[in-house]
C-alpha cells in the first residue's frame, strides 16, 4: 500500500518529479557552461537553492529561453517561492518543448495564490494529452475542494484516480472532503474510516495530513458534535494555518457558530503565513468591508501592492482598483489599475479587461475602446465593446456584443451578467432570469446576480422563488448586507417575522440595524398594515430610537405612524431624538 502523503507533500513531489524528469539527452545543445552547472545542481544534486542567483543573471541575457524560465520556476517553487514561480512558468509555457513539463507546476503555483480557476485550467491542459495523468488528477481534485465550487467534480477526479490506481490512498483524503461537502454523509463515514485506520498503523510511517484532520473536523460537525468539531478544527489550525481546503471549511463553521471574530483571526494568520495568497486577502477584505470598516480592508489590501513579487503586487493593486470602483472613486481605480498593468510583466488579458471595464463604470467608454482594440482575447473585445453599448444606452446592441462573447466563453460568469441585464432592459425577464441563474452557478461570489434575480422574482410577486435565489451560496457576494435587507422585508411581507429574522441578525453588521428594522417595517406594512409596522419597530429588540446610528429605523417609525393617521406621535418621536 502507497503511503499517505500530505497534501503539500504530494505538490512538492509533483514539482520534484517534473524537475528530475528534464531529459539529460538536453546537454549539450549549445547552451552554455553556466546553464550546464544549473542542469547538474537541479537534476543531480537537487540543489534548487543554489540555482535561484545564476538564472536571474542568465534571465537578464536569455530572458526568451524557455528552459531558463522553466528551471528558474522550478527552483523557485523548490524553495516556497511559488508566487514568484508564475510567470517564469507561464514564459515556459509558451513553449510546445517545454509546455508539458511547466504545466502542473504553474498549476500548483496559481493554487498558493488562490487563482484557482487558473490551476483548473491548466491541470485539464495537462490531462487533455495524458487523460490518466494522476498527479494532475490529484491536483484539479484538491483545487476544485478549495474552489468550494465543484465538490461533483473533486470527487470524479479522486475517484479516477483510484480506478487508476485502486492502491493509492493518497486520493482517499480529497475524495472524504468531497463527499462531506456533498453531505453523502453515510459514504463519508466509511471513507473516513478507512483513513482513520491507515493513519493508527504506525508501520506505514504516515504524517499528519490537512486533509484528513479537517475531514474529521467536518465529520464531527455533521454528526452534530459541534463542541468536538470547534476542538479538532482548532487543533487542524494549529498545525496546517494555511492549508486552502481547512481554511475553507473551518471559516463556514466558525461564522456558522456565529463566530465571525474567529473567522477573522483564522484568515489574519493564514495571510501572515502565505501574503502572496490573493484569496485570503481578498477574503479579509470582504469581510471586513462587510462588517462596515472599509478603512481596514483597504489597508490589508493596499499591503499587498508592496509584496517583493511585481505579479502579486500587481494583482493587489488590481484588487485595490476593484474595490475603488465599488466605492465610487473612478479616478482611484483607474490609477490603482495602472498600477497593476505597470507591475505586470504576462500582460494578463483578465487584468486588461477589469481595467477596461473600470473606464466604462468611469464614464470614459472612448478609452475603454481603445483598450478593447488591443485585447488578445476575443471575447475579451466583445465583452468590452458589449459594456460600452450598455453603458450608452443601447441594450439591444449591447445583448447581441455580449451574446457573440459567449459563444467564444460561455462559462463567463460576468458576460452572463451583462447579458442579464441587457436583457432585463429590453424587458426580456425571461431571458434575464436565465442569464442571472447562469451567472450563479457559474460563480456567486463574482456579481450580484443572485439579487438582482431575487428582485425580479419579487416585482412579480414570485417571494418564495426570491428567497431561493437570496439564499444562494451565502457569504462572500456582492452587496450581502443589501440582500439581507430584501431577505427581511419578503419574510416580513409573506408574514413569517414580525422581528428581524435571527440569521440575517447573527450575519448583519451592527450598524445596519436601523436599516434591518426599517425594511422589516415595510415588509409588516405590506402584510398587516402601517399600525402594524409602527409596532415592529417599537418593539424591535436592541433598537434605541433616539440614537442617529438608529436613524432609518426611527424614519420608518415616523414614516408608518403617520401612513396610520397618528402624525402627531410620529412628531412627537422626531422632537425628542432632535432633542438627543
Amino acid at each position: 500500500m502507497k503511503r499517505i502523503g500530505a497534501r503539500a507533500a504530494s505538490l512538492r513531489a509533483a514539482a520534484s518529479v517534473l524537475a528530475v524528469a528534464v531529459s539529460a539527452s538536453l546537454v549539450g545543445c549549445g547552451r552554455t557552461d553556466s546553464l550546464e552547472r544549473i542542469r547538474k545542481l537541479q537534476d543531480a544534486s537537487h540543489d534548487f537553492a543554489a540555482t535561484i542567483e545564476p538564472l536571474r543573471e542568465l534571465i537578464a541575457s536569455r530572458p526568451d529561453d524557455p528552459e531558463v524560465q522553466f528551471r528558474y520556476g522550478m527552483a523557485l517553487i523548490a524553495t516556497d517561492q511559488r508566487a514568484l514561480a508564475v510567470w517564469p512558468l507561464q514564459k515556459a509555457l509558451t513553449s510546445p518543448e517545454w509546455e508539458e513539463r511547466a504545466v502542473l507546476p504553474l498549476a500548483q503555483a496559481f493554487v498558493a495564490t488562490g487563482s484557482y480557476d487558473d490551476a483548473i485550467e491548466m491541470c485539464g491542459r495537462a490531462l487533455e494529452k495524458r487523460p490518466d495523468d494522476v498527479a494532475a488528477l490529484m491536483l484539479r481534485s484538491y483545487t476544485r475542494i478549495e474552489s468550494r465550487r465543484d465538490y461533483g467534480g473533486a470527487l470524479a477526479d479522486a475517484d479516477r484516480v483510484l480506478e487508476i490506481d485502486p492502491d493509492n490512498t493518497d486520493a482517499l483524503v480529497p475524495r472524504t472532503v468531497a463527499l462531506l461537502a456533498l453531505e453523502r454523509v453515510d459514504e463519508a463515514a466509511k471513507a473516513l474510516d478507512t483513513l482513520e485506520a491507515l493513519y493508527r498503523d504506525e508501520s506505514l510511517g504516515l504524517h499528519g495530513s490537512p486533509g484528513l484532520c479537517t475531514a474529521q473536523a467536518s465529520f464531527a460537525k455533521e454528526k452534530g458534535e459541534i463542541a468536538r468539531a470547534e476542538e479538532l478544527y482548532e487543533r487542524c489550525l494549529e498545525k496546517f494555518p494555511a492549508d486552502g481546503v481547512l481554511i475553507s471549511d473551518a471559516l463556514s463553521f466558525f461564522d456558522e457558530l456565529g463566530k465571525p471574530e474567529r473567522s477573522q483571526q483564522i484568515l489574519e494568520k493564514a495571510l501572515a503565513e502565505m501574503p502572496e495568497a490573493h484569496s485570503y486577502r481578498t477574503a479579509l477584505v470582504l469581510r471586513l468591508r462587510a462588517e462596515g470598516k472599509k478603512d481596514e480592508g483597504e489597508q490589508v489590501q493596499r499591503a499587498g501592492t508592496t509584496h517583493e513579487a511585481p505579479l502579486v503586487a500587481a494583482e493587489a493593486w488590481a484588487g485595490l482598483g476593484a474595490l475603488a470602483v465599488e466605492d465610487g472613486k473612478y479616478e482611484e481605480a483607474i490609477t490603482a489599475f495602472q498600477n497593476a498593468r505597470a507591475l505586470d510583466s504576462t500582460n494578463s488579458p483578465q487584468l486588461l479587461f477589469s481595467y477596461a471595464d473600470a473606464l466604462v463604470i468611469a464614464g470614459r467608454p472612448d478609452e475603454a475602446l481603445k483598450l478593447a482594440e488591443s485585447m488578445s482575447v476575443p471575447a475579451h473585445r466583445d465583452l468590452v465593446r458589449g459594456r460600452v453599448a450598455l453603458a450608452t444606452g443601447d441594450p439591444a446592441a449591447a445583448l447581441k456584443r455580449f451574446e457573440a462573447g459567449l459563444l467564444l466563453w460561455p462559462n463567463n460568469a460576468i458576460a452572463r451578467y451583462y447579458a442579464g441585464i441587457a436583457a432585463e432592459r429590453l424587458g426580456a425577464f425571461g431571458r434575464a432570469i436565465e442569464e442571472f441563474r447562469y451567472a450563479m452557478r457559474i460563480d456567486s461570489t463574482a456579481t450580484d446576480a443572485y439579487l438582482r434575480l431575487a428582485r425580479i422574482h419579487e416585482a412579480a410577486n414570485r417571494d418564495e422563488d426570491a428567497l431561493a435565489a437570496l439564499s444562494f451560496e451565502p457569504g462572500g457576494r456582492p452587496d450581502e448586507v443589501e440582500a439581507m435587507l430584501l431577505e427581511t422585508r419578503i419574510l416580513a411581507k409573506l408574514g413569517k417575522f414580525t422581528t428581524v429574522p435571527p440569521g440575517v441578525r447573527k450575519r448583519l453588521p451592527a450598524e445596519r440595524l436601523g436599516a434591518a428594522v426599517a425594511a422589516l417595517a415595510e415588509g409588516v406594512r405590506e402584510k398587516r398594515g402601517p399600525a402594524a409596522a409602527a409596532d415592529a419597530v417599537r418593539k424591535a429588540e436592541g433598537v434605541r430610537l433616539d440614537d442617529p446610528v438608529f436613524a432609518e429605523a426611527l424614519s420608518a417609525l415616523i414614516e408608518n405612524l403617520a401612513l396610520a393617521r397618528r402624525s402627531a406621535e410620529g412628531l412627537a418621536r422626531a422632537e425628542v431624538a432632535a432633542r438627543c
